[in-house]
Parts: structure tokens; sequence; C-alpha cells
């Protein structure tokens, strides 16, 4: 898991895919795609409280998007074993998914 100290900011990635659904159930995985909205990130610290709000990520390629506008702050939790969480959601046409969630920890010096 990626460490980062106070003060960093962390690059956050996500790559989004067409998805298909067989007659079976089964989701299988595409070429990657752009959605028709917005994609956008949330971050929670490691005690679940929420430390970005939604806010938007930037499309570095088709379908692959970062986000790297939350600096983690002076006074930030730390711990070396629960980790902050963060999600990248897009939007596509009327409809919001989940595309990646992720983890990293912040921690008092990198080893």
């Amino acid at each position: 898991m990626q460490k980062y100290i106070r003060g960093e900011t962390p690059k956050l990635w996500a790559a989004i895919n067409a998805e298909t659904f067989g007659d079976d159930g089964t989701i299988t995985k595409g070429a990657l795609t752009d959605p028709t909205g917005s994609v956008k990130c949330i971050i929670w610290d490691c005690v679940h409280e929420v430390v970005q709000a939604e806010a938007d990520c930037t499309k570095s390629a088709t379908g692959k998007y970062y986000y790297a506008g939350y600096t983690i702050g002076t006074t930030a939790l730390v711990s070396d074993t629960k980790p902050y969480e963060y999600e990248i959601r897009a939007v596509d046409g009327s409809s919001r998914k989940s595309v990646k969630k992720g983890y990293f920890l912040v921690v008092e010096h990198i080893a």
C-alpha cells in the first residue's frame, strides 16, 4: 500500500472500462472509455471522516483519470495500520457508479 506523510499530495488513479453483461449475469470488462458525465473523487481518513468531498478528476488519456487536489494536512491523522480510503466515481448518463476504490496510509515517516 502506498504511504504518504503530512504535507504530501497523493496522485490517485482510476481506469474506466466499458462493461457488458452476459446472459448468465457475468460482467466482462471492455476497452477503456470516457463516461458521458463527470468523474469525481472522494477521500475518507483512517476513522472514516470525509477529508475531501467530491472533486473533479483530471483526464490523462481515454478512460484514465486521476485526482491530485488533496494535500494531506499538517495535523492529519496518522496510522501505520488504518488506511485512508478513496473512491473515484463516474457519471454516465443519469446513473452513478463506483469505478474504483483505493487505499493509502498516512504515516509519520516513510522508511
